[in-house]
């Protein structure tokens, strides 16, 4: 299970486990607070072997279980046990945005098609955004091609009113959903 989390998880899980604080593993590690902070916060992926030797002395695992979820860990690895600590459901929205002429959503269904599971790390630090805002969508029509085709799935963010570029939006203008793509952003 261990393998299809992230250096994040893994972290903070083996931190939790054998009881100390992301401060205090910094502080005996002798590295920057930031350096373990970024790691949990998702913003360091890919961070230095040398400081990472640091800390996983003091987490007491080899570094390949830090990264990879593969390797000794001094006693029993930590396990997370709750899926939804680690994953978030994301809901179907039950219309089609069209790509072209538009499609029209008299009513929207309560659910739609089958709804999606996301890495909450990467929800609310990639995307920056809250789950209860996103939702999956499947777009008709062939107007976005090759970006976009006929029956591909896409999440959708729900908190912007007003479509800026160079992001792709889908819109309602009361009379259907559509999608586009625009180059200039008037505020």
């Amino acid at each position: 299970m261990a393998e299809h989390h992230t250096l994040s998880d893994r972290l903070q899980a083996r931190a939790d486990q054998v009881g100390l604080s992301p401060a205090y593993v910094a502080e005996v590690a002798d590295v920057n607070r930031s350096f373990v902070y970024d790691i949990l916060r998702g913003r360091s992926t890919r961070p230095g072997l040398d400081r990472l030797g640091d800390v996983v002395r003091v987490l007491k695992v080899e570094v390949d279980w830090l990264i990879h979820g593969i390797g000794d860990v001094e006693g029993t690895p930590p396990f997370i046990a709750n899926p939804d600590d680690t994953f978030v459901v994301i809901p179907h929205a039950g219309v089609s945005p069209s790509m072209g002429g538009g499609s029209v959503a008299i009513e929207v269904p309560a659910a739609g098609g089958r709804a999606y599971h996301f890495r909450k790390s990467w929800i609310k630090n990639g995307l920056k955004a809250s789950p209860s805002q996103l939702r999956i969508m499947t777009v008709e029509g062939d107007s976005m091609e090759p970006t976009l085709f006929d029956g591909d799935t896409v999440l959708v963010g729900m908190t912007r009113k007003a479509p800026c570029p160079p992001n792709i939006f889908v819109l309602d203008d009361g009379m259907g959903l559509c999608r586009q793509a625009t180059s200039a952003c008037t505020k």
